[in-house]
């Protein structure tokens, strides 16, 4: 009767900590992957203002050209 409490004591111990060991490792792989969208993220940012400036400097040209016609 002993050695069946104690092999059901260990098994209570030992499933836990591997759950434990599991969902570590799971938000690991989480974390890296949040740090990777936050750089997409900030990629992305970059990308949006630099095709904004882009934007409205070919706007300006247009409008410039759209002046000079005009007259």
């Amino acid at each position: 009767m002993n050695a069946i409490s104690m092999e059901l004591h260990e098994e209570q111990i030992t499933e836990p900590q591997s759950q434990i060991e599991e969902l570590e490792s799971e938000k690991h792989c989480l974390e890296e992957e949040l740090e990777d969208l936050k750089a997409e993220y900030e990629d992305l940012e970059d990308k949006c203002k630099s095709y904004e400036k882009a934007n409205q400097s070919v706007l300006s040209i247009y409008n410039r050209g759209n002046l000079t016609v005009r007259i």
